[in-house]
């Protein structure tokens, strides 16, 4: 039996998704109040999931987040997503993706770097 993940979980990877393939600069509550109304009507995470990875894999043209209420509803992806299973989709590793360190910076400590120039005049 699939184990149906939550929202929180769920919203993370399409966020992740939308943000790498779709629009960098997207507005995350417009994309989370999109979907949570799509999923308020009866529909999946699991099958938001896999229309936008549907989208991405044919690049269709979808640009804001309320258009992903009519991929959705299209016959073309109920019909891929019945076919195939949800869990043998491996066209990502969400889990590799995501960063959770700060990125590290370097630095030198130059001494008496100021004297140095005074030095040179």
């Amino acid at each position: 039996m699939i184990k149906r993940m939550g929202f929180k979980e769920g919203f993370s990877q399409v966020s992740f998704l939308w943000q790498k393939y779709i629009d960098t600069n997207v507005i995350v509550g417009d994309l989370e109040h999109n979907v949570l109304n799509i999923t308020r009507s009866g529909v999946q995470i699991d099958y938001v999931i896999y229309c936008l990875l549907y989208v991405i894999k044919h690049k269709m043209n979808l640009k804001y987040p309320a258009g992903l209420k009519y991929y959705i509803n299209r016959d073309e992806i109920k019909k891929a997503y019945k076919l195939s299973n949800i869990t043998k989709i491996d066209l990502y590793d969400f889990n590799a993706q995501h960063d959770t360190d700060d990125p590290k910076f370097d630095y030198k400590i130059i001494e008496n770097g100021f004297q140095k120039i005074l030095e040179k005049i």
